[in-house]
């Protein structure tokens, strides 16, 4: 493997390939290396997307669980004997 921009050989170094014409090092996320120019900020806008789809996902599940509440309480409801009463409108 070579680095993109000066095309010099990589060089593994723990978790991350480090350019052995510049130094500059490519961390690795799951073994795959994030071979771009600004690997921090990568990473960083990578973490804000993950961050707000979290918190996006945190919400729907919120939001599906009062469903099912709802939908037990109306089983449970249904479920009841028929009230024998008749109603009168008027």
């Amino acid at each position: 493997m070579k680095v993109p921009q000066l095309r010099a050989a990589l060089v593994v170094a723990g978790n991350a390939l480090t350019c052995a014409g510049c130094g500059q090092r490519y961390p690795a996320a799951e073994q795959l290396p994030i071979l771009v120019a600004e690997p921090a900020a990568y990473v960083r806008g990578e973490l804000a997307l993950l961050t707000r789809a979290i918190a996006g996902a945190r919400q729907r599940l919120r939001s599906l669980e009062e469903i099912a509440r709802a939908a037990r309480q109306l089983s449970r409801v249904s479920a009841s004997p028929p009230d024998n009463r008749r109603c009168i409108v008027r």
